[in-house]
């Protein structure tokens, strides 16, 4: 198994989900394929999906995109379709919060965030582990705070790269997960540019 395949073919689908978000929007059929990525509504009692069981691997690289592939989903479902899956996703976002580092943290704050934005708090706070209530809380009060304040101006980064990066509310400078693959390349690709340059001088 390839982790960094696993982890690029979730930014691959991340990306299909939110172009044809509008599709997904208006036919029911393509929405429950998105929330058969999260949760498996078939089965009795209803189990994890894939992308929800992949948060529970060792992979930081997998589990990174799964988390990304999860924002660009709270962009896109709708509040029925997201509480549908809360039961099954939120305990695992909050054990990804728990064995962490900070990025991560933040990933999945912005995910809690969107979701109290899209969904009935009481779905919300039956959700989440009892352990985690707190950071449920510090979040709720966090955005009544910034709901008093005036909105930022628009950032200017396109939709799918706001969908997958910080959050709107706090306006947190977190790079997308996009942009760092695409940075990291073009320092590569230099690297081994100005290193050949060298080698046939």
């Amino acid at each position: 198994r390839n982790d960094a395949m696993i982890a690029a073919t979730l930014m691959v689908i991340a990306r299909v989900i939110y172009e044809f978000r509008a599709e997904i929007r208006l036919d029911k059929s393509l929405g429950k394929r998105v929330i058969s990525l999260f949760v498996d509504t078939e089965s009795m009692p209803i189990q994890p999906g894939p992308v929800t069981l992949l948060l529970q691997g060792e992979s930081r690289e997998v589990i990174r995109a799964s988390v990304g592939l999860i924002k660009v989903a709270t962009v896109v479902l709708d509040e029925e379709q997201l509480t549908s899956i809360s039961g099954s996703l939120v305990p695992s976002l909050m054990n990804v919060a728990d064995d962490s580092k900070k990025d991560l943290r933040l990933r999945v704050r912005v995910i809690v965030e969107r979701m109290l934005k899209r969904c009935n708090l009481e779905v919300m706070e039956r959700a989440f582990p009892p352990e985690h209530m707190n950071f449920l809380n510090s979040i709720r009060k966090q955005q009544v705070r910034k709901a008093k304040r005036k909105k930022k101006p628009e950032s200017g980064i396109s939709g799918f790269d706001q969908a997958l990066g910080g959050s709107e509310d706090e306006g947190e400078a977190v790079e997308s997960d996009l942009q760092a693959t695409t940075d990291r390349r073009t320092m590569q690709s230099r690297a081994m540019t100005t290193k050949t340059g060298r080698s046939t001088g």
